[in-house]
């Protein structure tokens, strides 16, 4: 079985999702399924000794193992949890909320998994014929040029070509009509060929939804995938125009973000009761577009692009390094030399050693986003991998951000089949 701390430790998502941040974690143990989630946020820290040692009893009457429940508890309270729910075989094993109100979280990125949800509903029933439906089909300006081979898979898999900054502000979040925005993009790129993380293409899943459906997309998820589910406290944001957002602005509580994890689980099944399509939530925890062999591939940002489903991220362990391919794409992406020389000096270096010691040479965490990942260019390359797991994941925590994880163990699964590279 893998520990819930193995889990949180990819130093690229631990970037990203620092002090706070929302965390759901899948685990198989000799055939008994658990889902753990913690929610993160601000928490003072808890009377520990007394705590722990209740808390690995609780684990070892449960039949888990008493030290990774340890550990994972120890994370939360390092990370100032709002929230850690277990759950067992779809039993709650327990709820800490650390002091804090139990109401909801701000889901921020980690409400792209859940918009997912609604495309599979739509194909359950064949409202949606298939992913590979173009775009152009509910748009049809969209019909004329290079646009027209968008699908609505290449917007769940971030994969449309459509031109999109990382950083939401102002383009996006000044904008009257978010779903407008996005059909009045220019294509940068060919449908397919590249990923991108796409908040405009994500938001554009709430108007294909709509058009499909008929109804607005939050309301769609409430009545058929939430309400079945038990889930009754939750809020949506929308743009001026009335669209919900669909690069984030779910605003869930704790045990119900439980409750997702659960049915993705249970391969899209609530009480015997077929919400989701089985093979859509099979996919959409793989990642198709993945060529046959890291070192046929020129750029890094690709490999980062790979690790992903259909708007849930696929979750490996992979050995990060400082390579001459890396090294070349940051001077592509115009990183100042100062730090493309300072790098040159870390290859060879590795694990966790490679994450201290890039941090040191720029001047800490926050530094080291600025000059990377927010920086559109990739954070290390990536030598090797094992596929455990899928994530929805968000920028920082519940405000601004969150994020959740599902990482099953190494025993067989139909939807990871133990792949390694």
């Amino acid at each position: 079985m893998y520990t819930a701390h193995q889990a949180l430790r990819n130093p690229r998502l631990a970037s990203r999702c620092r002090a706070r941040r929302c965390d759901l974690l899948r685990h198989r143990d000799a055939g008994r399924l658990i889902v753990v989630i913690t929610i993160l946020l601000f928490a003072a820290a808890a009377s520990l000794a007394h705590a722990q040692t209740s808390e690995a009893k609780l684990a070892t009457q449960h039949g888990l193992s008493a030290k990774a429940f340890d550990r994972l508890m120890e994370r939360a309270r390092q990370t100032e949890s709002d929230a850690l729910i277990i759950l067992k075989d779809g039993k709650t094993v327990g709820e800490w909320y650390f002091d804090k109100p139990q109401g909801p979280i701000e889901a921020m990125s980690a409400t792209k998994s859940v918009v997912a949800l609604a495309i599979g509903r739509l194909l359950l029933d064949g409202r949606l014929e298939s992913l590979d439906v173009p775009v152009h089909k509910f748009y049809p300006e969209w019909k004329q040029g290079r646009k027209a081979k968008i699908t609505v898979r290449h917007l769940l898999a971030q994969r449309s070509g459509l031109q999109c900054e990382r950083v939401t502000v102002p383009e996006i979040y000044g904008s009257p009509d978010f779903v407008q925005l996005a059909l009045c993009a220019e294509l940068i790129e060919d449908p397919g060929a590249t990923f991108r993380y796409n908040n405009k293409a994500c938001n554009l899943l709430a108007g294909v939804v709509q058009k499909i459906s008929g109804k607005r997309m939050d309301k769609l998820i409430g009545e058929e995938i939430f309400k079945p589910l038990g889930m009754t406290d939750w809020t949506w944001s929308l743009d001026s125009a009335g669209n919900p957002h669909g690069m984030s602005g779910l605003q869930i509580r704790p045990a119900d973000l439980a409750k997702i994890g659960q049915l993705m689980l249970d391969h899209g099944k609530c009480k015997d009761k077929q919400i989701l399509p089985e093979s859509f939530v099979l996919e959409a925890a793989r990642d198709d577009f993945r060529p046959a062999a890291d070192a046929k591939v020129k750029s890094v940002s690709e490999l980062w692009g790979r690790h992903y489903g259909l708007l849930w991220w696929v979750n490996t362990t992979s050995e990060f390094v400082i390579t001459d391919r890396l090294l070349d794409e940051w001077r592509r992406l115009k990183a100042p030399e100062d730090f493309v020389t300072k790098m040159v000096t870390l290859k060879g270096v590795r694990g966790d050693e490679l994450i201290r010691r890039t941090r040191e040479l720029v001047g800490g965490e926050e530094a080291w986003g600025a000059l990377t990942w927010q920086g559109g260019r990739p954070d290390f390359d990536v030598v090797g991998w094992t596929h455990e797991g899928y994530s929805a994941d968000g920028y920082l925590g519940q405000y601004p951000g969150g994020r959740a994880e599902a990482s099953p163990g190494r025993g067989p699964n139909a939807a990871f089949a133990g792949r390694t590279v």
